[in-house]
């Protein structure tokens, strides 16, 4: 038999540093955990939020060039003129009423009409718009046909010209195609002694960007 101390066998006491060295590491670890979590849900969220916002303003940007074609297409369709408009304009074409002609077909005059104060005269008087508002659209139109292509305005004042009340607009010179009367119209409305000061059987226009 051998004898055994017993002091040998009992288990050694565990030191309080131990344990709290253990605790330690364990909160360290558990908050290293949950920081890593938090940030990860934060940084997730900052991104959702991100691409929300983005695709918001996108919305709002498609929702406001639809509105603005929209909007473009109705000022479009305003300058447009209608057969019946330019035909009680001329008067069903008359050719009392012809300015001249060119390669894009004839043009009717006004010019007659403008120089001597009655531009009212061709204006239908059954024509819904504001008299002024349809002597302003002339004046415009005047200003578009001037002989001296220097002095024609480009189609950006021109939209501008259309679409304000208070532009100064300068005085409109001869057009470029103008038939002077000798001896005016007959009775039955044919034309007679008229002169042209330009005369085109067949033109080539060639498109030059300004």
């Amino acid at each position: 038999m051998v004898k055994v101390d017993g002091a040998l066998l009992s288990p050694s006491p565990i030191s309080p540093s131990g344990v709290n060295d253990g605790n330690k590491k364990s909160t360290v670890i558990i908050l290293a955990i949950v920081i890593s979590l938090v940030v990860t849900i934060l940084s997730i969220s900052t991104f959702c939020i991100c691409l929300y916002k983005k695709r918001l303003h996108r919305r709002k940007e498609l929702l406001s060039e639809i509105i603005n074609s929209e909007q473009n297409k109705e000022n479009i369709d305003s300058f447009i003129i209608g057969l019946s408009t330019l035909k009680a304009a001329t008067i069903n074409f008359d050719e009392s009423n012809k300015l001249g002609e060119g390669g894009f077909g004839a043009v009717y005059k006004t010019w007659e009409q403008w120089t001597a104060g009655t531009i009212t005269n061709i204006i239908d008087p059954f024509m819904d718009c504001p008299t002024n508002e349809i002597i302003q659209y002339i004046h415009i139109g005047l200003l578009c046909v001037q002989e001296d292509l220097k002095y024609r305005p480009r189609m950006s004042e021109v939209v501008i010209m259309l679409g304000s009340n208070t532009v100064s607009l300068q005085v409109p010179s001869k057009p470029a195609f103008y038939l002077r009367r000798g001896g005016g119209v007959s009775s039955d409305g044919s034309q007679k002694n008229l002169v042209p000061v330009s005369q085109n059987e067949l033109t080539i226009s060639e498109l030059e960007p300004r």
